[in-house]
């Protein structure tokens, strides 16, 4: 990937909400013949319309570049997607395995603006793994299935350096909004220092 190009696309990961790093970018595609240029600018287009008062033939179109291209712009992520959601021509929500997205260090943060990650994590030692990648101060909302006790998974994740952009953790049967997650880091880190004085 060229330096400019990762530029552009740090622009929009660092401004999720902003529409102009995506239009700046999908310029930058059609000037070099890139057809994902017109799929970001018809979800642009698409995403400010109701459902209702969408172009049926603007919708076709952008389901046919979806489907012809699909596998290169879900290749340039760097891993096997289990599911996923284009949002103004990006991934913004994503299923990953957690084993392939400590393994690449969260490499697909660096390339879309992903806001909600959905993952499995099966120990402690996978947990802290996790919570220790830079790049997911990008994300607002995580999903979390555990096949582990999950109190002691969420530690590493509350006293994570990196997760402080979270708004929103749903765990298999729980969801925590921003206020309730505060809350529960003072938990995790007071009885950390509870266990250590002990």
């Amino acid at each position: 990937m060229e330096s400019q190009e990762q530029a552009l696309l740090w622009e929009i990961i660092e401004n999720p909400d902003e529409d102009g790093p995506r239009l700046i970018y999908a310029d930058w595609l059609e000037d070099r013949g890139n057809p994902r240029a017109e799929f970001i600018r018809i979800q642009y287009e698409l995403a400010r319309l109701d459902k209702e008062a969408r172009p049926k033939g603007l919708v076709r179109r952008e389901q046919v570049l979806f489907e012809e291209r699909r596998s290169d712009w879900l290749g340039q992520l760097g891993l096997p997607l289990m599911w996923y959601s284009f949002r103004r021509g990006f991934v913004e929500d994503a299923m990953v395995s957690a084993d392939k997205f400590i393994k690449q260090k969260g490499r697909i943060l660096e390339v879309s603006p992903v806001r909600h990650l959905r993952i499995n994590l099966v120990d402690f030692g996978q947990a802290s793994a996790f919570a220790s990648v830079p790049s997911l101060r990008h994300l607002q909302r995580l999903h979390l299935s555990a096949s582990h006790e999950t109190r002691s998974l969420l530690f590493p994740l509350l006293e994570s350096p990196y997760l402080t952009g979270l708004t929103q953790l749903d765990l298999i049967d729980a969801r925590f909004d921003r206020d309730r997650l505060d809350e529960l880091r003072r938990i995790a880190l007071g009885s950390r220092e509870d266990d250590a004085i002990g």
